[in-house]
């Protein structure tokens, strides 16, 4: 099916993009019942970009959370702008940019892991049809998925512990700067955890510590959620500005940490082609 002229994750990405809009579409029109276009909402994206293409599954997850920003953003203003009466909003306009927000944070991680999934799930699908990769990428592979792991532990514990444990308990940074500069720390120390383990180089790295990022920042808005209905800690309608704020600072650095880290840990094992044909 690819002949060497389109990228497998760019046949993963289309593959991702189409099957969302037809979920949503689907959902939105009613034709199926919700108990089969919630599981398809929550999964069929993701997994499509990862089945689609011969991709490793950390580009698989990388595909999903990029399908997952658009469905994100696309199930917001379906929201808004879709409704059977014309003329009429059924959610007020002025909370697109929130509702994309919401669901963002929700839909990326989720995506991103349905994408991991796909990408292990297409060479048992497809049998010896598909010629397996060598035998010695998959240590890395997995040596990858613990710094990722682990990355995103480094940016979600200390970070956890500052914007929802404390507030919680009453406790409240008063200097900015001093809660700033441990956003950048954290951020920057978990990319840097995610990519020393990645093999690939740089690029490997940079797609880690994006990974650990998204999924330390997925844990802190999962706290953030449950504790929202609370008398302490974050109101219902400040953890996505609070989640935002977080991702403005943490992410940049990650990806910068992962990097910075996947140079580093280049050296430490043989550096692989497969992720520089697959993108």
């Amino acid at each position: 099916m690819n002949d060497g002229m389109v990228p497998p994750a760019a046949i993963g990405l289309a593959a991702g993009l189409l099957t969302t809009v037809a979920a949503v579409a689907l959902s939105a029109t009613g034709l199926l019942p919700q108990w089969v276009t919630t599981p398809l909402l929550l999964l069929a994206g993701g997994l499509a970009a990862g089945l689609a293409a011969p991709v490793r599954p950390t580009i698989g997850a990388l595909l999903g959370a990029a399908v997952g920003l658009f469905a994100g953003v696309l199930q917001a203003v379906v929201a808004v702008l879709w409704t059977p009466v014309p003329g009429q909003f059924v959610t007020p306009l002025p909370l697109l940019p929130i509702l994309a927000l919401l669901g963002v944070v929700f839909f990326v991680p989720v995506y991103a892991v349905a994408g991991a999934v796909g990408a292990v799930l297409r060479p048992r699908l497809h049998g010896s049809r598909e010629p397996a990769g060598p035998a010695p990428s998959r240590p890395p592979e997995l040596r990858q998925w613990i710094g990722i792991a682990a990355g995103a532990l480094v940016i979600a514990v200390p970070l956890g512990l500052a914007v929802v444990v404390a507030p919680r308990a009453g406790l409240l940074f008063s200097d900015g700067n001093t809660l700033n500069a441990l956003f950048l720390v954290s951020g920057l120390a978990g990319g840097f955890a995610a990519g020393i383990l990645s093999s690939g180089g740089a690029r490997a790295g940079f797609g880690s510590g994006l990974l650990a990022g998204v999924f330390g920042l997925a844990a802190i808005a999962l706290g953030m959620i449950l504790i929202s209905s609370g008398s302490a800690g974050f109101a219902a309608g400040l953890w996505p500005i609070a989640v935002m704020i977080l991702s403005f600072w943490v992410l940049p650095f990650a990806v910068m940490g992962g990097a910075l880290g996947g140079s580093f840990g280049k050296s430490s094992g043989p550096s692989q082609a497969s992720p520089e044909r697959e993108l």
